[in-house]
């Protein structure tokens, strides 16, 4: 971006924050602090900043942004957080299954059969705010997908839906199969602790905003130049009909 100095006319700086980039948009606001015409340029600024940057689509491509967001949360716990975890070995399967009361290749809710390495994550991905679970088998609890998160939800006294992960449980509630996971839930956190093990890690909603912002802005691009170059095909191009008749 240009550089901006106190000869610049509100105007002109107007002109040079259309253009500025994410970054240089930082040393504009700072400027700004000791422009003459402050109240101005600030109103200006917080009227930009205050548009929406995620601006609704309707394209398919578009809406992948839950699935993306999913999938950037796993590979940044499996990046900074769980190359560390210790292996979850022989005995912590065994002791998985003690405390869950499963059989390998069976779900810990029913006696239905499931995949032992995959399953439901005890503290989920998206589920809690600022928090994402382990994508280990440490954090995962095997069952089928109809069982999938049911087996941690409860009704409060209020009537409102609880989770047994959640940081306050009103266990008044709890229902004698919901004392019983949540049981299980704790046995199984205590072990969890004394090997060492994180099963949910903390993020700052900052980073899940950048995030988000990212996957929108990418997959803004891809549908539009996607969909150019769509048209310009059909533009110079004969479709071709198949008759199956």
């Amino acid at each position: 971006m240009d550089t901006i100095n106190e000869k610049n006319t509100v105007a002109e700086i107007k002109v040079l924050f259309e253009k500025a980039s994410d970054d240089s948009l930082i040393e504009l606001l700072k400027w700004e602090q000791s422009h003459k015409n402050r109240k101005t340029l600030v109103k200006f600024i917080d009227s930009k900043l205050k548009k929406p940057k995620n601006p609704k689509k309707t394209s398919y491509v578009y809406n992948r942004k839950t699935t993306l967001q999913y999938e950037v949360y796993r590979d940044h716990i499996r990046r900074v957080g769980d190359i560390s975890q210790p292996k979850f070995d022989s005995e912590a399967e065994n002791k998985k299954q003690e405390i869950w009361g499963y059989e390998k290749g069976y779900s810990a809710f029913s006696r239905n059969k499931c995949n032992s390495n995959r399953g439901d994550h005890i503290y989920g991905i998206r589920e809690h705010l600022g928090k994402i679970s382990t994508d280990t088998l440490w954090g995962k609890i095997p069952c089928t997908h109809g069982e999938n998160i049911s087996w941690k939800r409860y009704t409060k006294s209020d009537g409102s839906i609880g989770k047994l992960t959640d940081n306050v449980i009103d266990e008044s509630a709890l229902q004698p199969r919901e004392q019983e996971n949540l049981g299980k839930l704790r046995k199984w956190s205590e072990y969890c602790k004394q090997r060492n093990v994180t099963l949910a890690y903390d993020i700052c909603p900052e980073l899940e905003q950048e995030w988000s912002e990212i996957i929108c802005q990418k997959l803004s691009e891809i549908d539009e130049a996607c969909a150019a170059a769509g048209l310009r095909y059909a533009q110079t191009q004969i479709p071709v009909r198949e008759n199956f008749n």
